[in-house]
């Protein structure tokens, strides 16, 4: 049952994230309409992990929406920023995507069909040659997954520099600890 909550909360945070990010389906760039290219998200643990979602849409707006560390009376506030013109981070993550063979990895880690419910978990959506990949990694992932992942969220960690002051604050700040 808790599973299930879980996987409901995280879904809504989900889609949450993503429509405070989303253009109108009427904008289009390039002639094409604006969709999400790619999406990396932490999910809760039992601790205190940081939980957030990037997403890189196609028209190169990169959007960050970042739940603080929570606390016992205040809960997880939450907060969004996004900042277009970064198609350059969308071509990096795609190109390391297509080098470490992301579209042969297994959809869930660990593969061996046992669940870990209170570690935080990685998800990646990303759009490779017209195929929409998704990966679950909660634990081992082998190393190329684990690079991967490390790189993006240096990625991540740049965006998260970039940000205007009244947003890059220590809610967003907690981003990388662990």
């Amino acid at each position: 049952m808790k599973n299930l909550s879980f996987k409901m909360l995280s879904l809504c945070l989900l889609l949450l994230s993503i429509t405070a990010c989303q253009k109108d389906a009427e904008e289009v760039f390039d002639g094409i309409p604006v969709y999400e290219v790619f999406s990396y998200e932490k999910t809760p643990c039992f601790g205190y992990c940081p939980v957030y979602t990037f997403s890189l849409l196609s028209d190169g707006t990169a959007c960050l929406s970042q739940k603080g560390t929570p606390t016992e009376l205040l809960g997880r506030s939450t907060s969004t920023a996004c900042i277009s013109n970064k198609i350059h981070i969308w071509n990096k993550i795609k190109n390391k995507a297509k080098a470490i063979n992301f579209h042969k990895l297994s959809n869930v880690y660990p593969n061996d069909g046992s669940i870990v419910v209170d570690i935080s978990k990685s998800i990646i959506n990303i759009h490779l040659d017209g195929k929409l990949l998704r990966v679950e990694d909660c634990l081992g992932a082998p190393p190329e997954l684990d690079g991967f992942e490390d790189y993006i969220e240096k990625l991540i960690e740049e965006f998260r520099i970039e940000l205007p002051k009244e947003v890059n604050n220590e809610k967003i700040a907690a981003l990388h600890t662990n």
